[in-house]
């Protein structure tokens, strides 16, 4: 008896079937991504078994190639739902990131383009992001940060 006669007759959809679900399990249990596109391509597999007459080689081709297929569009879509992910759970380390926008009133004034503001109940350092100079009590716009100085430009 010949591998592709056994293989076809011992494992067949079902063997596909639950490979596909043993994968599932283990990216489960282990997560990554990674086994997750064999799932998909053995889980295929065991449709294409159960509907087209066929022994291994259609079935390790039909596998094969719904794996890679899977991995090269799958993998690029999941890494850019986790940068998305990581990119909003950052702003939760750079709480300094919520006052951009924000309209507020200078403590000092600016010379040469540095000064103090005044957000909320504590001071920042500040820097007019067009270098000019404004008078205490003026009010400025945040832009954006840079480290612990605030980037401001003259409101209206």
């Amino acid at each position: 008896m010949s591998w592709d006669s056994l293989w076809s007759a011992g494992f067949g959809p079902w063997g596909w079937l639950a490979l596909g679900v043993a994968l599932l399990a283990l990216e489960a249990a282990v997560s990554g991504f990674f086994l997750l596109w064999f799932a998909i391509g053995a889980l295929l597999t065991a449709g294409v078994a159960a509907l087209l007459p066929g022994g291994l080689s259609l079935q390790i081709t039909v596998f094969s190639v719904v794996s890679v297929l899977a991995l090269l569009v799958g993998r690029p879509l999941v890494a850019r739902r986790q940068d998305a992910v990581a990119a909003a759970a950052n702003g939760l380390n750079r709480r300094s990131d919520a006052v951009i926008g924000l309209t507020v009133v200078l403590v000092t004034p600016l010379h040469h383009g540095q000064g103090r503001v005044l957000v909320g109940d504590g001071e920042w350092s500040a820097r007019c992001v067009d270098g000019g100079d404004l008078p205490a009590g003026a009010t400025v716009v945040i832009d954006g940060v840079d480290g612990n100085t605030l980037l401001v430009r003259p409101t209206g």
